[in-house]
């Protein structure tokens, strides 16, 4: 479009094109954002719970038994605080002197991990491999 001399500026339709790229271009990058956060956020509880499954082993090297609790003893072998509860809550949901099982539950709706551990002995006469 021709501007009368001596006249600077953007037309107003240039300027609703800029527009429309612009909210094109935030539609698709938005939601992929925020996918890539849920997804780190993810990421960490289940390297949190995979802590708490070492915590768990620590704990039972030095007590021959598992913890009920995150409190007290766990809480000291755990590289995370299970009290910052901004994303997710951390639970060991059952626990005896030969397993466990905790998880994390997140703030939304089924957004759940659970994580496991179980002490296996060997019995006489028991065959198979050990990878």
């Amino acid at each position: 479009m021709k501007m009368p001399k001596g006249k600077k500026g953007f037309s107003l339709t240039e300027l609703m094109i800029v527009v429309a790229v612009i909210g094109i271009l935030a539609a698709v990058t938005v939601p992929a954002y925020f996918n890539k956060v849920k997804k780190a956020r993810q990421d960490t509880a289940k390297a949190n719970l995979l802590d708490m499954k070492s915590a768990q082993e620590m704990f039972y090297s030095l007590n021959n038994r598992y913890a009920v609790n995150i409190a007290g003893t766990v809480k000291s072998f755990l590289n995370f605080s299970p009290a910052d509860t901004t994303y997710y809550v951390y639970r060991i949901t059952a626990a005896s002197a030969t397993s466990f099982n905790s998880c994390c539950r997140g703030k939304k709706d089924g957004d759940i991990w659970r994580i496991s551990g179980t002490i296996q002995e060997s019995l006489p006469g028991a065959t198979g491999s050990c990878p």
